[in-house]
């Protein structure tokens, strides 16, 4: 929780007593992702977001009280001795404006999922993401592939949505299909449309009792290579069916950590600036409003909607 104290600074109110060398800024930590597979402490964070105290003379990217974020650990910048613990100075070519669509939160937990899929795709699939990969195709215009097959499952989740975008741009011919459960048709309309936006080939109700049925890139004689589980929850049997080739499931809550591989992700600047540009096309796909057809509409809320 940030203080009032550094909640007036924020708003240029006081001076701060913060010495800043010109390239430095001075930001609160708010919020941060935890690296996943470690504890779910400020110590074991892959990104953390906050708020801008002050800058350097020669900063000018970012200003007092704009909404900021950081790839790497709070514990590997310097912590200033009369500020609290809250309080955080950071060289300015790692500080990063918070998309004006998302939340502190929201950009702080899908930056973190960015920096994750990345080591799950390198640890489990043998696959490396470059920042050099060139944009993906989107929707209809993905050729019928030839190659991997992947199903994900748990497409509402930050870490499905993240592992779709570097899956598209690490392999032009993947087909990606990805199964996502919501509390309602519209909003699993909405997150399908906003997915496949991002690189999934479809998108379906994970939550379907008779899901083959509906499935039709599921059941085809070239089945499904790779299930990449992004919930706690065990993957279905039915869907475990699909399974052919290698026959590989990941099960993302259970992966071991790679400090080596994590550092030398955020400590890169080339990847630092692609997980950015990806974190705000990502804010751009999920800001869009999509009208759903009447059979996502329940008939007592259609009056509503119109």
């Amino acid at each position: 929780m940030v203080s009032a104290e550094v909640k007036t600074a924020c708003a240029g109110n006081t001076q701060s007593s913060v010495v800043l060398s010109p390239d430095h800024v001075l930001m609160t930590l708010e919020h941060f992702a935890p690296n996943l597979g470690g504890s779910k402490s400020v110590q074991s964070s892959v990104v953390f977001s906050g708020y801008v105290v002050e800058t350097g003379s020669t900063v000018s990217a970012v200003r007092a009280g704009e909404r900021t974020l950081v790839f790497g650990k709070p514990s590997s910048f310097q912590q200033h001795p009369e500020a609290t613990q809250d309080m955080i100075l950071v060289p300015s070519e790692r500080v990063h404006a918070i998309p004006k669509t998302l939340s502190n939160l929201a950009a702080c937990s899908y930056a973190g999922a960015l920096v994750t899929a990345t080591m799950i795709l390198s640890a489990k699939l043998h696959m490396t993401f470059l920042p050099s990969s060139r944009r993906p195709l989107q929707g209809r215009d993905i050729p019928q592939p030839q190659g991997a097959r992947i199903a994900i499952v748990g497409g509402e989740t930050d870490l499905a949505a993240a592992l779709i975008q570097l899956l598209r741009r690490t392999n032009h011919d993947i087909r990606i299909v990805v199964t996502a459960t919501m509390g309602s048709q519209i909003d699993l309309f909405q997150r399908v449309c906003h997915l496949v936006s991002l690189g999934a080939s479809f998108g379906i109700d994970g939550a379907l009792p008779d899901l083959l049925d509906h499935a039709e890139g599921l059941k085809d004689e070239a089945g499904i290579e790779v299930i990449i589980n992004t919930t706690d929850k065990p993957i279905r049997a039915d869907l475990l069916g699909c399974l052919k080739g290698p026959k590989k499931t990941v099960e993302c809550q259970v992966l071991d950590r790679d400090p080596a591989l994590l550092d030398s992700l955020v400590g890169d600047a080339a990847y630092r600036e692609s997980f950015y540009a990806l974190l705000a096309e990502s804010a751009e796909i999920f800001a869009r409003y999509i009208e759903p057809p009447d059979r996502c509409v329940p008939e007592e809320d259609k009056n509503v909607l119109r």
